[in-house]
């Protein structure tokens, strides 16, 4: 076996125990000492692979988000090509969508989310809800009204990911006076009021982005998982 292969083993199954004990046991009751145990290993090397409880908590989310990022598209791939068309802002509104339901709607990923933020909460992690780069692919293709001189796009990525956790921890806590529905649309027509498209558009993407939710048959399972 390739010795960089090796290596890896412990650091992959780490990965793997600790994504079902934070799903289990959430983000406060999940120990370096449990990890250690279920895999045969000593803490110091989980230290030696993530560094920190809150480092492996960041790769954990990274992981299960890429990974549901990836059976998403791929869906959207398969759907908008029967019907020959891709619409890429309905596509963001539905990852936007399932995304927040699966946080919403499964108690332990909630769990998990919740107490991860508040132990940990930084600007790393409200930028990780957004990204540059997710910005410049909407506005190549649409041409947003983004002033570049004044790097908006950075500004708008920080902006979107802090509103993104205040309305989920807000949603969490009870503030609003509204239906998980309404919640929903509201929160994911923010992103889009904030690349000051058009509110008859943006009407629009939510309405489309919930009818092709609803035709793929979207769901969720245990451990952090969009299927």
């Amino acid at each position: 076996m390739n010795i960089d292969k090796k290596c890896n083993i412990p650091k992959l199954k780490i990965l793997d125990v600790a994504t079902k004990l934070f799903y289990d046991n959430g983000y406060n009751d999940t120990y370096f000492e449990h990890i250690a145990e279920l895999c045969g290993i000593t803490k110091p090397l989980i230290s030696y692979h993530y560094n920190s409880k809150a480092n492996l908590a960041r790769v954990v989310a990274e992981t299960y988000a890429k990974n549901n990022k990836n059976v998403i598209a791929f869906k959207l791939y398969k759907y908008f090509h029967d019907f020959k068309s891709y619409d890429l802002q309905v596509s963001t509104a539905v990852e936007i969508r399932l995304t927040r339901m699966l946080i919403l709607l499964d108690k332990n990923v909630n769990r998990f989310y919740f107490e991860r933020i508040n132990a940990n909460y930084d600007r790393s992690i409200a930028a990780k809800e957004a990204s540059v780069p997710f910005y410049k692919i909407h506005d190549r293709r649409y041409k947003l009204n983004i002033d570049n001189e004044k790097d908006e796009l950075t500004l708008l990525t920080r902006a979107a990911g802090g509103a993104s956790i205040s309305l989920n921890f807000a949603y969490i806590r009870g503030d609003f006076d509204c239906s998980l529905e309404d919640f929903l649309d509201y929160a994911g027509g923010v992103t889009f009021k904030m690349m000051n498209i058009d509110p008859a558009r943006i009407n629009e993407i939510i309405y489309e982005s919930k009818k092709v939710i609803n035709e793929i048959g979207f769901s969720f399972e245990p451990y952090f998982k969009v299927v």
